[in-house]
């Protein structure tokens, strides 16, 4: 099987990584694997191909700003990207993050029809299914089921000085994707395939084969660390000996990933409690209780982080997957995180505390010092974490879907 990926970035960020992974998962296993990005890290092989230009992305951000329309501009680079598929010719196209100001989705999704090929998406935002807007949740908007139109200020992607162009957006999107009759939709959690399958854009489509799989974790690196490093470390970031720490992770720090959460939980602490907040540093002065040691690139060091942690708590309420709740896991610390989106997935009995969305900071502070102060279930966070999200699982189920889809059956899982 010969399958091309298309995403902003490689081999970094989430996404990026997710990519990579598959990609080499693919070519293990004698198939063909091809990637085409924006932006490549220091990767060079003739199976990689480059889509545009950083000015060209500059370009095309300007464009949508000015008109509102997004993901519709990129047409020169996107048409010299078909033509590079023209000669790969693949059995399956796999689309992940394509909303960065790279590649005009119009211009591809009409090629792949006319073209007859096979194409899959990963759901790892609401973008796809919306009419331009990553995640709806926090505001409680529900016209993805209608069409979109009148977003609420700050939902519509980056925006547009002038227009709102969602309910525009969603319809062509519907048209768009009624014209593939192989397509397949990966969700990464329950709760976004079942919002995509509800969604305007998707809900009539004839013959979508639909499947969930969760994102996975690398348990080489995230996994429990070394009793004193972790000693270690909680005495540097000044918990009290026999204290609680509570720890967030987000890039980057602000009120949609559970900033002001945390802000809110500070002046509640009593003596013995820290929170420590991983991430690009917000400009928002911290509290004495709350250690913002920055951002962390080593994947070992954040391990470490998580390990130390009493109680890792996910503060965001528009969490498709989160998988820094499933790194925790996998370092033996439970979680707890909002009862909301695809959060609540993540965390079974015993391993975690379920947030109500509407619960106020003290009732919050309730619920996490409960969850802190049981016996830590390290062993049993890390079995459901290799149970649930190990690369190997999620990484075969890929190739199961892609062999599937391109062979053209279209039954459901």
């Amino acid at each position: 099987m010969r399958v091309l990926q298309i995403n902003a970035r490689y081999p970094n960020g989430s996404t990026g990584a997710n990519t990579r992974d598959i990609h080499r998962y693919l070519k293990d296993r004698g198939h063909d694997s091809y990637v085409a990005a924006l932006a490549f890290a220091g990767e060079t092989e003739p199976n990689f191909y480059q889509i545009g230009t950083m000015f060209g992305r500059r370009l095309h951000s300007l464009r949508q700003r000015i008109t509102g329309y997004q993901a519709h501009g990129s047409a020169g680079a996107t048409r010299a990207l078909c033509r590079r598929i023209d000669r790969i010719e693949p059995d399956l196209i796999h689309l992940q993050n394509v909303h960065s100001h790279y590649l005009n989705l119009p211009v591809l999704l009409r090629y792949i029809a006319e073209r007859r090929i096979a194409l899959s998406l990963t759901l790892h935002d609401c973008w796809f299914y919306t009419g331009g807007c990553v995640h709806y949740a926090g505001c409680g908007c529900d016209k993805w089921r209608t069409g979109c139109g009148g977003c609420p200020p700050g939902y519509y992607g980056i925006g547009s000085w002038f227009f709102d162009r969602s309910a525009e957006t969603a319809r062509e999107r519907r048209g768009l994707f009624a014209e593939i009759k192989k397509l397949g939709v990966i969700g990464v959690s329950d709760w976004v395939l079942n919002e995509a399958k509800r969604s305007y854009v998707f809900k009539d489509h004839p013959a979508v084969r639909w499947t969930r799989i969760y994102n996975w974790v690398d348990d080489r690196v995230f996994r429990p660390a070394d009793p004193a490093d972790a000693a270690g470390l909680r005495a540097r970031l000044g918990i009290p000996e026999g204290g609680t720490m509570y720890l967030g992770v987000a890039a980057p720090w602000n009120g949609r990933k559970g900033l002001d959460l945390f802000l809110n939980l500070a002046p509640l602490l009593d003596e013995s409690e820290r929170i420590v907040l991983v991430g690009p540093p917000p400009k928002t002065p911290m509290p004495e209780k709350i250690a913002a040691v920055g951002r962390i690139a080593d994947a070992a060091e954040l391990a470490l982080y998580y390990a130390a942690a009493d109680l890792f708590v996910q503060g965001s309420k528009e969490e498709t997957f989160g998988k820094v709740t499933a790194e925790a896991l996998a370092c033996g610390t439970p979680a707890a995180v909002y009862d909301a989106t695809g959060n609540a997935e993540l965390i079974a009995p015993g391993i975690g505390a379920p947030i109500p969305p509407d619960a106020d900071p003290a009732r919050i502070l309730g619920i996490l010092r409960e969850a802190a102060k049981r016996p830590k279930p390290a062993d049993r966070c890390r079995a459901e974490a290799q149970a649930r999200f190990s690369p190997a699982r999620s990484l075969s189920a890929h190739l199961d879907f892609f062999t599937r889809l391109a062979s053209g059956e279209t039954e459901s899982e």
